[in-house]
């Protein structure tokens, strides 16, 4: 009897593999399931995904698998799995697109959604071809064909034969088949096969994670449902303020919107700061939520956001108003790892990696992840975001290098499911060309508010030196009020909190040089409305909920200074107030916008500026004009950046695509993370107990359960090729972590090692968007 595992057989784990896949696929909606051919290349998949297990070397291999010296391709079953999938579908006749979507899940189920090439490469690699030839003599055909319920024909796997199944492959199913597609077609294609691969990656794993009691409930039943009059409440229970009338013009605009477009599937809503939009988009997604519900089917929402400080504050809210029968699960670095008691360790993990929950609340590394990574960790969430209700906040902090690909991308995905979208943003950039804008009139709502004007100093540029000297001068009448600074880089924002701060100002510093955890706690202080100055990096730009009497902000592209400018008199309490926008330099007479920002947004957002301030004979600039200037810089910006047509390109073309990292964030420095272990003393305890661990999966497991707790008191920071971190913090026990020693960190004022040895200059705060 063929074995799957050293107390599985193939045939019962096949078994179990494809009453997972029906219970995931039946749980999804109605169009989807229609979708009959899918299906049955889901189940073809589960069927020959493990057909590599039948040879001699791994059957040897799993009988006692930490006993095996061999050489670990010779017990590699994928790469046999993909070839036993491309001879049958040969001899069957199938169509090319069913051949590569059955083949990229065998081949990609234990490591990533593979290329085309790679696809192709053990077909004609050498080395490659010895192993799988060795490894199709002897296997018991009988055996595998009673464990797969397949009539697979069988085959050896000769130099010969492999060389004429790469010689087909390359022309049928490669060159008159996915490179004959357009672009468009190309990227629906893949999201087929993403979703059929994601389906097999998680139901490989459901019944080896849980336990028999969870296998029961899994997957089963439909979402509890939403009293909606419970949301409408806590909206209604809110403090008032001054810009009351507008949030209730806001609700009936969506409320009209949303039934005027109940044939749309993607939505923008484009509202000022202040407005409420967490809140509406609330409304919207679960209004969606209860229309779509059916007695087998309840969509999750997923709640997308770019700063770990918005994701924190968008789950207390969303706890606010939810009842305890709806789970909430945050996901992104700072996130507990585990359910507490209620599950076993390895059951509890895989719950949280495939995103069990009603309302899903993450970042967008980990959204576009889920999206578009080909690693298999992250693939395996893909098919939850095919019926997905998806809230984008803040899209305009989305890179214009990301923009085609997750307007194509996620076009095709509710076409191919139920997916519904609402990308939202004060500074709406208007990559979505098919997006249907679900408040009427948005102009109106910024041509109704008053509560800043932009001062334009940024025609001429000011030393930093020169900058600090006149603060200074001008603290003495801010006893009284709440002052924000937002610098570009870290270490000029570093150098006005201690200038402050040696003469005696209390001041609150936010940037990436300080842990989460002290983000967060600073955040909390800065609500109390006292009197405060605050000297913050770009991390407070964006949806962060603090009301500011005066904010002074470093040059930056005009949806950053729309997006700071939104934390000025924010809920319109007081009369106009000042939102100041300098061009600070450094002593090499080097704008610090330069360090951080593209020079095209930055010469589009002077152009627009200051053809404003010319032609109006002015200094300043009203709230009410913002509106206009944001929609003329994108205008202009479209036309002239790289807005990545050939990242969409190698994503429907099956080519190596960009690290999704590096597109979201830019390209990184050398990078060294510090764990302020002084914040959490006996987590040095856990991690040495953890390094004692012999097993190297209960090491990881433990690792990963502490890991939001270790990355809310880590810091990053950039460094010099000649870095030596050893003079600043101890390796730990498991050897993973630099523990960073006393005396080099402080809570007001972040890490503080010696600025010879950091690099010159941080790029922007995307440390925050984990």
């Amino acid at each position: 009897m063929l074995l799957s595992h050293p107390d599985k057989l193939l045939k019962t784990h096949i078994e179990e593999v494809a009453e997972a896949a029906e219970r995931i696929w039946n749980l999804h909606s109605q169009p989807l399931c229609d979708r009959a051919n899918i299906h049955l290349l889901v189940q073809l998949s589960v069927a020959f995904h493990d057909v590599g297990k039948a040879s001699k070397h791994f059957q040897k291999y799993i009988q006692a698998p930490t006993a095996w010296r061999g050489d670990k391709r010779r017990k590699a079953h994928t790469p046999f799995s993909m070839v036993a999938v491309l001879s049958e579908s040969k001899s069957r006749g199938w169509s090319w697109r069913d051949v590569l979507a059955v083949a990229v899940s065998a081949a990609g189920h234990h490591s990533r959604f593979k290329t085309a090439d790679e696809l192709r490469g053990c077909l004609v690699d050498g080395v490659w071809q010895n192993i799988l030839e060795d490894q199709s003599i002897g296997i018991d055909w009988h055996a595998l064909n009673d464990a797969t319920g397949q009539s697979i024909q069988p085959f050896f796997a000769s130099e010969d034969h492999l060389y004429l199944l790469a010689e087909w492959f390359e022309a049928q199913v490669l060159e008159f088949g996915l490179q004959a597609l357009p672009v468009t077609d190309g990227v629906a294609f893949r999201l087929e096969c993403q979703l059929i691969h994601s389906i097999l990656l998680e139901a490989d794993k459901a019944y080896l994670k849980l336990v028999d009691g969870r296998r029961d409930t899994y997957r089963s039943g439909t979402g509890k449902a939403f009293d909606l009059q419970r949301l409408t409440q806590f909206i209604d229970g809110k403090e008032t303020t001054p810009l009351d009338n507008l949030r209730t013009r806001a609700r009936d605009a969506l409320e009209n919107g949303t039934a005027a477009s109940s044939n749309s599937n993607i939505f923008t809503m484009t509202l000022p700061t202040g407005s409420g939009k967490t809140l509406l988009a609330a409304t919207w997604a679960l209004e969606q939520r209860e229309k779509l519900r059916t007695p087998k089917h309840t969509p999750p929402v997923v709640i997308v956001l770019p700063f770990l400080s918005v994701v924190n504050q968008t789950e207390l809210e969303y706890l606010a108003f939810l009842p305890p029968d709806l789970s909430v699960l945050p996901y992104h670095s700072l996130s507990v790892r585990d359910n507490g008691d209620t599950e076993e360790p390895e059951a509890a993990e895989f719950m949280l990696d495939i995103w069990d929950a009603d309302i899903i609340i993450t970042t967008f590394d980990q959204f576009l992840l889920a999206l578009l990574s080909p690693k298999a960790r992250h693939q395996m969430r893909f098919h939850s975001l095919c019926d997905a209700i998806v809230v984008m906040d803040e899209v305009q902090a989305l890179p214009t290098i990301l923009w085609d690909i997750v307007h194509q991308s996620l076009a095709q995905l509710s076409a191919l499911g139920n997916l519904r979208l609402l990308a939202m943003s004060a500074t709406q950039p208007g990559f979505l060309p098919t997006a249907k804008e679900i408040i009427e009139s948005p102009e109106s709502f910024f041509t109704a508010l008053s509560r800043y004007e932009l001062v334009a100093r940024h025609r001429d540029n000011i030393f930093l030196d020169d900058f600090v000297a006149e603060i200074l001068e001008r603290a003495k009448q801010w006893r009284d009020r709440r002052v924000l600074f937002v610098f570009n880089t870290r270490r000029s924002a570093r150098t006005v909190r201690d200038a402050l701060a040696n003469v005696g100002y209390q001041t609150i510093f936010l940037s990436a040089d300080v842990t989460p955890r002290d983000r967060l706690d600073c955040i909390k202080e800065i609500r109390l409305r006292r009197p405060c100055i605050v000297v913050a990096t770009q991390c407070i730009e964006a949806g962060v909920d603090i009301d500011m009497d005066l904010v002074i902000r470093d040059f930056a592209p005009i949806d950053s200074l729309v997006q700071v400018a939104g934390r000025c008199n924010r809920h319109a309490l007081r009369s106009t107030e000042q939102v100041e926008i300098v061009c600070l330099m450094d002593d090499r007479e080097r704008p610090y916008c330069q360090f951080i920002y593209d020079n095209i947004l930055l010469q589009e957002t002077r152009i627009v500026l200051d053809d404003y301030l010319s032609n109006y004979h002015v200094r300043t600039i009203p709230e009410k004009d913002v509106f206009r200037l944001t929609n003329q810089f994108y205008l202009r910006v479209r036309s002239k950046k790289d807005i990545g047509q050939s990242v969409t390109k190698a994503f429907a073309e099956w080519t190596e695509l960009p690290d999704i990292h590096q597109l979201l964030r830019g390209k990184e420095g050398i990078q060294q993370s510090f764990v302020v272990i002084e914040q959490d003393p006996q987590l040095s305890k856990e991690l040495v107990k953890i390094a004692s661990f012999e097993d190297r999966w209960i090491r990881r497991r433990a690792l990963r359960s502490n890991s939001g707790r270790l990355a809310c008191i880590t810091v990053t920071i950039f460094v010099k090729s000649n870095f030596r971190p050893e003079r600043y913090a101890n390796m730990d026990a498991s050897g993973s972590f630099w523990l960073l020693k006393p005396g080099y960190y402080d809570s007001k004022r972040g890490i503080d090692l010696d600025p010879t040895e950091s690099a010159e200059e941080s790029p922007a705060d995307w440390g925050l968007l984990l």
